[in-house]
């Protein structure tokens, strides 16, 4: 089997051209989709009536450029999930379950003391406003991203980082509502859209210190 730091070498062409093109989604989602007040259902009101007749072509390039949009998001979204189940199987390959003094008594009471998917990725840097380890929150964003169509994430380590995450992010919460994936957000929280930070935390979350 390769070493850690050759799976980091191997994936540096994948990992980089995956950063790349969420960056250019980036781009497009950021440009935004402008929709006009008359696009609500105004009956056979007159004045309606005339501007939806001289600006059809205005309405049909809109509405393409918002199915753009939803599919552009989406792409974005498999993208990350994609950077994220490198790292999520990364860690997996070359990084033992750490042991339970590890982790922090108010995690295994709200875990119910059932911590084997936990320790096998607590693991790299705390972020701090979410208070959890690297590891830990690309597992379960991996897996949110997996079965964001479930009402209800079936793995309980995975809803209970989810879930406090999101009390913590309202973008992250809002999307949730909406059954969307969460993995683009968590990558921008990680700083994960600069490959300099990303390679430092990849490098760290496999035990590579080279």
């Amino acid at each position: 089997m390769q070493t850690a730091k050759e799976y980091i070498s191997q994936s540096r062409k994948a990992v980089e051209q995956l950063i790349d093109s969420i960056n250019y989604y980036d781009k497009i989602l950021n440009e935004g989709v402008i929709v006009s007040p008359f696009f609500a259902d105004h009956g056979t009101d007159e004045p309606y009536l005339n501007w939806l007749s001289e600006n059809q072509d205005l309405i049909n390039k809109a509405k393409e450029k918002l199915k753009s949009y939803v599919g552009s998001d989406f792409s974005r979204e498999a993208l990350s999930g994609a950077l994220l189940q490198i790292v999520y199987q990364g860690i997996k390959l070359y990084q033992e379950p750490v042991k339970s003094e590890i982790i922090p008594r108010e995690i295994k009471e709200g875990l119910n003391n059932n911590i084997n998917d936990i320790k096998k990725c607590w693991f790299g840097r705390i972020e701090t406003d979410w208070e959890f380890p690297i590891g830990a929150i690309v597992y379960a964003t991996r897996n949110q991203f997996n079965h964001f169509e479930e009402a209800k994430l079936k793995n309980k380590f995975t809803s209970f980082v989810i879930e406090r995450i999101s009390n913590k992010d309202s973008s992250i919460k809002h999307r949730l509502k909406e059954k969307k994936p969460v993995g683009y957000y968590v990558i921008q929280k990680l700083e994960w859209c600069d490959i300099y930070q990303f390679d430092k935390d990849f490098k760290e979350l496999l035990g590579v210190t080279s």
